[in-house]
């Protein structure tokens, strides 16, 4: 080998190399972004005469796509903890299970045991009545909370719908970019190939995937069960609120939850299906589904169910039964020995207004828990609470006979003495307060659920990255290992084209 190609020969190894430390200069740039994949630096000997250093992209497409797959898990659980913790903070979900509704209850129910006592006593008489009014504004906060939580959340599921369409059709623009780049001499770059995987995990967020490494570069991603989000194009999604369903963009809009067109089942999980399974206004009272299905329905047909033992205006009611609270009324007067309780015959349902002890603004079989209130002549003092009323409803408040939903509905509705259960939930103590408890700790037991579920899917997110990290990740310790290695080579070529200099130097004072 000539004095010429040493040197030629040990300038291409310095560039080599320092081709391979700017390389783990940028690892070490990005160890902290999470979609940064590893450069490793691969050493190609050039016929035993030089070598090149070519940089490779780190991938490892099973982690991959088991990450996305726990990211769409995650999201769905994140979004229904959520929900249930939303929930829970409005009913008063504590670790023994008591409920604001519960303790409202528990005043009123003392009330009237002290009414019942002292029937003269106008003090008595006042705290039944406001008592009892705390305890309707309560049901109706709850209700009328529970709505908004509902109509909040078609909002959200908006909001996801638009940005899942927006990463869409930014993937497609990625897509475009490597099928350009996969033409050059150097392929699809590993920066487009980072901005790809970091917009599917993101869109995997949203739903569930299935991604497809085509040979151009770009990537198809696909729901689980086949629909395509992302092919040649972006395809883009809407969200019709008042059906509540999820639909293509230029399809006809389902007429009704999960109709024909509706893509709901398709976006489970993820966030966008987590919200919309929520938000099932199909989910009867009898369902058993899962306590994320129908969140705010199950506990709105729970909570109606508990304020019709108060009013006997629902359908649910069996004909010809009243609830204690459903007594007539007097005048003020300084006679009360006029006093009773209109049993018989039967009241025609539902009663007047004027009638019963709580009202409602509702039709026959519409109970309208936003309007439950004490009957308005007695909030203004026209008329004055039935003395003899007080050990009916005291009889009510211990009895255990009390049924959530009518004797006479269809098998499924928890009955006296049934197993059947009520949006999930099966009552064994019925009296009107074991009734609010066994509602509210079947609101926390599946919170609890929901949190350990969710507590899981994390765990199995974090591993999952954590392996997917630690093969295609920076470790900057072996990154500064390498680094030294590099470091060693570079002086050490550097060192033999200094004594192949001083070589040529002597043989040239030689030759002179």
């Amino acid at each position: 080998m000539s004095t010429i190609s040493l040197f030629t020969l040990n300038a291409t190894t310095l560039n080599q190399l320092q081709v391979a430390i700017k390389n783990v200069s940028d690892n070490v740039a990005h160890a902290q972004d999470p979609n940064y994949n590893r450069r490793d630096a691969v050493f190609n000997d050039q016929s035993g005469i030089s070598v090149q250093i070519d940089i490779k992209r780190a991938v490892n497409t099973d982690l991959r796509n088991q990450l996305y797959d726990a990211t769409s898990n995650i999201s769905g659980t994140d979004e229904t903890q959520r929900m249930f913790d939303n929930v829970a903070g409005l009913i008063g979900v504590t670790s023994n299970g008591t409920g604001f509704i519960q303790d409202k209850m528990a005043a009123m129910q003392s009330a009237w045991n002290a009414f019942q006592a002292a029937p003269e006593s106008s003090a008595a008489e006042a705290q039944v009545i406001s008592t009892s009014e705390s305890f309707a504004a309560e049901v109706r906060r709850q209700f009328t909370a529970v709505n908004n939580f509902d109509s909040q959340e078609k909002a959200n599921v908006q909001i996801d719908v638009t940005a899942l369409n927006s990463k869409l059709t930014q993937l497609a623009a990625i897509n475009l970019q490597a099928q350009d780049e996969y033409g050059t001499p150097g392929g699809v770059t590993p920066n487009t190939q980072d901005k790809q995987e970091a917009l599917i995990k993101e869109i995997s967020g949203y739903v569930a995937v299935t991604v497809f490494d085509k040979p151009d570069g770009s990537k198809s991603v696909y729901t689980k069960n086949g629909i395509p989000l992302v092919d040649k194009l972006a395809n883009q999604f809407s969200w019709d609120p008042s059906n509540r369903n999820v639909f293509q963009t230029g399809g006809a809009a389902p007429v009704s939850y999960n109709g024909a067109g509706s893509l709901n089942a398709a976006f489970t999980p993820g966030s966008i299906g987590a919200k919309v399974q929520a938000l099932d206004p199909t989910s009867p009272p009898t369902a058993a589904t899962g306590p994320e299905v129908g969140i705010f329905q199950k506990y709105r047909s729970q909570l109606s169910a508990f304020v019709d033992l108060f009013t006997s205006t629902a359908a649910t009611v069996a004909a010809g039964t009243t609830s204690p609270f459903d007594t007539q009324f007097i005048s003020k007067s300084s006679d009360r020995t006029s006093d009773i309780i209109l049993t018989t015959p039967a009241p025609t349902l539902p009663l007047a207004q004027g009638l019963g002890f709580f009202t409602t603004s509702n039709t026959p079989g519409n109970l309208n828990e936003a309007s439950f209130a004490v009957n308005a002549n007695l909030l203004n003092g026209s008329k004055t609470v039935n003395r003899q009323a007080a050990q009916p409803i005291i009889n009510f408040f211990t009895s255990q006979n009390s049924n959530l939903g009518s004797a006479t509905t269809p098998a499924g509705t928890t009955t006296v003495g049934g197993n059947s259960a009520l949006g999930g939930l099966v009552l064994v103590t019925r009296t009107p307060q074991g009734i609010i408890s066994g509602i509210t700790q079947n609101f926390a037991a599946n919170q609890a659920r929901v949190k350990s579920l969710d507590v899981s899917q994390t765990t199995t997110q974090q591993d999952l990255s954590n392996r997917l990290s630690s093969r295609t990740g920076v470790s900057t310790d072996n990154e500064l290992a390498q680094l030294q290695v590099l470091q060693n080579q570079y002086a050490a070529t550097g060192r033999l084209m200094s004594t192949a200099d001083t070589m040529f130097q002597t043989l040239l004072a030689i030759g002179r």
